[in-house]
């Protein structure tokens, strides 16, 4: 995972490589907790996560919670739709074998 904070401590940018799963769950918690004061705020771009699980949803609410609990704004860029969101498959279908 790379993080930065730029523009003078005020922003930070969290950009994942790889997979955000229960794996890395963790790891990217403690990076966002550990954030100066001065930032107001949080980036996670996600262009260069190639998998996210439901961990990567928890880590999403986790953050919208903390920046809001801290006056930070949050902001997430990159997230993309999956093959089968893109042909018009429900989630809760793809799971019985049905496509709608």
């Amino acid at each position: 995972m790379i993080f930065t904070v730029t523009d003078a401590g005020v922003t930070a940018v969290f950009t994942p490589r790889g997979e955000i799963d229960s794996d890395s769950l963790l790891d990217l918690l403690s990076a966002a907790h550990t954030l100066p004061e001065s930032v107001t705020g949080v980036t996670w771009d996600l262009r260069e996560a190639r998998f996210m699980d439901v961990a990567g949803l928890h880590l999403l609410v986790h953050q919208r919670s903390a920046c809001r609990e801290a006056g930070r704004i949050l902001t997430v860029v990159g997230l993309v739709r999956t093959a089968a969101t893109a042909a018009g498959t429900r989630v809760g279908a793809v799971s019985r074998g049905q496509v709608g």
